[in-house]
């Protein structure tokens, strides 16, 4: 089947995140209706239902070997499921509201998120502790993350984009 006209079906209401496994195998999606599903990307057939989550899904993220996948909340909290039983494994202490974007860093031992707050995180996902917090001042709406895991161009509301050094919290440029 040809991907670029593929259609799934299966989600009650607004979709508000999809992301593709780094192994290319699978597409996850998932939103209002607090599912998140699995899809298989070749044929499009659902292989896999995570559900319900607690509450609306406004992100996804694939860890880099495909076997973990974390899902930022409407009400700000991060799960991270294991993909292979369907089971969280972790939830991260809540950011008070939406988070629009988070990444796997390097190694899958750390995560940026970014949201309604305007805070920049850097958690260690084991500790649930956040190693780096930088204030935008305004709702994040997109964050990419260099190869490296060492920057994050942040973008916000307000139409600013920067580069942030995820070791330090600099703005670089």
């Amino acid at each position: 089947m040809d991907v670029a006209t593929m259609v799934l079906h299966g989600h009650k209401g607004l979709v508000w995140s999809v992301c593709i496994s780094p192994d290319g195998k699978e597409l996850a999606s998932g939103g209002t209706d607090r599912v998140i599903r699995i899809w298989e990307l070749a044929s499009g057939k659902l292989i896999k239902t995570l559900a319900p989550a607690e509450r609306t899904v406004m992100s996804l993220a694939f860890s880099s070997d495909s076997k973990q996948l974390a899902a930022g909340e409407r009400q700000g909290y991060v799960q991270i499921w294991n993909v292979a039983t369907g089971e969280v494994t972790i939830e991260l202490p809540p950011h008070g509201i939406g988070i629009f974007r988070l990444h796997f860093l390097p190694g899958d031992d750390r995560m940026v998120v970014g949201g309604e707050d305007g805070y920049l995180r850097v958690w260690n996902i084991a500790k649930k502790t956040q190693s780096l917090t930088v204030s935008l001042h305004d709702f994040i709406v997109d964050v990419a993350v260099d190869p490296a895991g060492k920057r994050a161009l942040v973008c916000t509301n307000a139409g600013l984009g920067q580069i942030i050094n995820l070791e330090t919290g600099e703005v670089e440029g």
